[in-house]
């Protein structure tokens, strides 16, 4: 089954990539990071961030693995760790659980009870058909955590090479329109290496 997984990872490489790595002596089994959590608790203002890894382990060829890179240091990352820095007066904010499930509102103030506890106070607005929260106050942030993709025009043109020589390395993932009865134009969003011979010299 092993020897089986490394070809199958060897024909990947080799085809999808034009890269030959050669024969697999190791597969190494990692769990790749999804993320970041962070937990802020009542009793204390401090926060917590922490690393999220995947329950599925995923094999990797031991020669295209990296033992150089530098470990994670949680003090030299620039990560909020305190309320304040992930709640601000008049933030807005946005309900995900029961009874303000899809309610908009925003934060009022941040007090600390005679236990020591912190309080976020937030108003909710009732949230019906017609008064939607406004997500497009989101969407600068998320615009900032999507991967971009680009066409083949858009690398050439960053590149200041022409279109054809991109083609000529890259491959092509087509996006069509699902609307079979009118013809759409394909759009190129692919970055893949092509497996042919001029690409190889």
């Amino acid at each position: 089954m092993e020897y089986q997984k490394a070809l199958n990872i060897n024909r990947d490489y080799d085809n999808r990539k034009g890269i030959s790595i050669g024969p697999i002596p190791i597969l190494l089994y990692v769990c790749p990071i999804l993320g970041y959590r962070t937990k802020c608790l009542s009793s204390s203002d401090k926060c917590q961030t922490m690393m999220c890894f995947s329950n599925q382990a995923l094999a990797y060829p031991l020669q295209t693995t990296l033992f150089q890179l530098p470990k994670y240091k949680y003090d030299g990352d620039q990560l909020s760790q305190t309320l304040h820095d992930y709640f601000k007066m008049n933030d807005s904010i946005f309900g995900l659980r029961a009874p303000y499930y899809s309610f908009f509102g925003h934060v009022q103030q941040i007090d600390k009870d005679n236990q020591g506890k912190y309080v976020i106070s937030c108003q909710m607005k009732l949230s019906n058909k017609s008064d939607h929260p406004d997500l497009h106050r989101f969407e600068n942030k998320l615009n900032s955590l999507r991967l971009q993709y680009y066409t083949a025009q858009d690398i050439a043109a960053q590149l200041k090479t022409a279109p054809c020589v991109i083609s000529k390395i890259t491959g092509k993932v087509n996006v069509m329109a699902q609307n079979q009865r009118r013809r759409a134009n394909p759009t190129n969003v692919g970055l893949s290496w092509k497996h042919n011979k001029p690409v190889k010299e």
